[in-house]
């Protein structure tokens, strides 16, 4: 991620998030870039999608951070089966893609659910 899409992506956060205090906006980009540079930007603000859906305040990097691992599904179901005849109706489209990331979410829970038991049962 470059600090111009770390710019976008804090932009769209500070409009859902307007009670949210930045006083440094530029040391801001630059400690998420620092934090999260190495993953695309795409996948940060699908995260940060993820991030604004559930939860009402503004994300710390740790939050931005848990949410990658579905923000990463979700680009790659969504890279795995582009068509050029996408949905002529963007509210339908956009209700799929709510349904898929409730999907996701369920499954990476479920996983996590699963993995502490199993760290429970070897104890």
């Amino acid at each position: 991620m470059k600090e111009t899409e770390a710019k976008m992506i804090l932009a769209i956060l500070r409009q859902n998030y307007k009670n949210a205090k930045i006083n440094d906006p530029m040391s801001e980009v630059k400690l998420w870039v620092n934090a999260l540079g190495e993953y695309p930007a795409d996948v940060i603000k699908i995260a940060a999608e993820f991030h604004m859906q559930k939860s009402s305040f503004f994300p710390t990097i740790a939050e931005i951070k848990s949410m990658i691992p579905r923000a990463e599904i979700l680009k790659q179901f969504e890279e795995t089966n582009k068509t050029d005849n996408r949905l002529e109706d963007p509210e339908r489209e956009k209700k799929t893609r709510a349904e898929l990331q409730t999907l996701i979410e369920d499954i990476i829970e479920r996983e996590e659910e699963m993995y502490g038991d199993f760290l429970g049962f070897e104890r």
